[in-house]
């Protein structure tokens, strides 16, 4: 009997010296779904949307609550968002408290999305004189020639008004709620043209003489700008007292974050400002995939990341092979920006997505 319990345990060291996995250790990996506006204009609907969650293994929400300075939620500070007003959703409904208590009782993790940055998407601004765009034009990212940026039109990260008016945001939000999850989307200068505005170009010459000692230009202070409002983040929850846990929506390509829209995101976990970051992988490229990936493991602190997919530009067969490659990594998640039956059967057979 002991010369068997000894072969038993002989065995087991050389299955794991060898890196071998039995069966039983082969899990399924989460499945996050990123919604649509839509899915928040009643009851009925985000009901479907949850009956869907269970039958596809769908484990996370990732639940809009800001988008394009319009509030998808009961706010003291912005106007209601749009999608609810022409649907019409009666104005006594919370969409956000709604899907966050009923998700919790069906063991569906909810996230909420706030684009903090984005105010509107083309020129063609609201009329409502209470939006952002109307309230506060001084707060808006120009060119270097001063003209308006508005593909899209964003709120200036380097304005303090702006950066005060983004913690109030959040301030509301984490107060009112008290949510366990918060993800930034677009927490970003859109590309290297937008951040000069005029009350951002005074803080930069402000900042300038005070780094006389060292090279400090332009680009230095679009980047220390969003780490600082990371950081001011993360000390105004721990001000609060509450335990949301933040992560933000980035491009995989690190190197590209950094050069062209200022985000040190693995900078920003790495010093436990955020838990995690969603690497959004926008193409069908397998070696891009596969570098993206080993560099996000190689940087980020204790691989703290997931993919995020989007299914429509690619075809069936590219999406398997990125997904297959992906399953390669130990991912906890994959985050899809679709929630189309076929595609998310096709997650499910391939293991993707916590069985109920």
């Amino acid at each position: 009997m002991k010369k068997r319990n000894l072969c038993i345990l002989c065995l087991s060291i050389l299955i794991i010296s060898l890196g071998w996995t039995t069966p039983q250790e082969t899990h399924p990996r989460g499945l996050g779904i990123v919604l649509p506006k839509s899915a928040l204009v009643s009851e009925e609907v985000i009901d479907s949307v949850l009956g869907m969650c269970i039958q596809f293994r769908v484990d996370t929400l990732y639940v809009p609550a800001i988008s394009y300075m319009e509030a998808l939620y009961v706010s003291d500070i912005l106007p209601r968002s749009n999608v609810l007003i022409n649907h019409p959703t009666p104005l006594d409904f919370d969409p956000i408290g709604y899907i966050l208590r009923k998700a919790a009782t069906l063991g569906v993790r909810t996230v909420l999305m706030l684009d903090l940055f984005t105010a509107w998407p083309s020129e063609d601004i609201p009329f409502n004189p209470l939006h952002v765009t109307r309230r506060s034009p001084q707060w808006l990212s120009h060119d270097s020639i001063g003209q308006l940026h508005t593909a899209p039109i964003i709120l200036d990260p380097g304005n303090p008004q702006v950066q005060s008016f983004i913690l109030s945001l959040l301030r509301e939000i984490m107060i009112r709620y008290q949510p366990m999850f918060i993800a930034l989307e677009n927490f970003q200068y859109p590309n290297r043209a937008y951040g000069y505005n005029p009350s951002a170009l005074i803080e930069f010459e402000r900042k300038k003489r005070e780094s006389y000692h060292q090279v400090y230009s332009f680009d230095t202070f679009r980047e220390q700008t969003l780490d600082d409002l990371i950081f001011r983040i993360s000390a105004l929850r721990d001000s609060l007292g509450v335990f949301t846990q933040f992560s933000a929506f980035v491009p995989s390509d690190i190197q590209l974050s950094r050069r062209d829209t200022f985000q040190n995101w693995a900078k920003w976990v790495n010093a436990g400002h955020l838990h995690s970051v969603a690497l959004s992988y926008w193409y069908p490229d397998i070696q891009r995939v596969r570098y993206d990936t080993s560099q996000a493991f190689e940087t980020l602190y204790q691989g703290r990341f997931v993919p995020v997919l989007n299914p429509f530009d690619m075809n069936a067969l590219q999406l398997e092979v990125i997904v297959k490659e992906i399953l390669g990594y130990p991912i906890p998640q994959i985050i899809l920006s679709t929630f189309s039956p076929d595609i998310l059967r096709m997650m499910n057979s391939w293991s993707v997505g916590v069985p109920r």
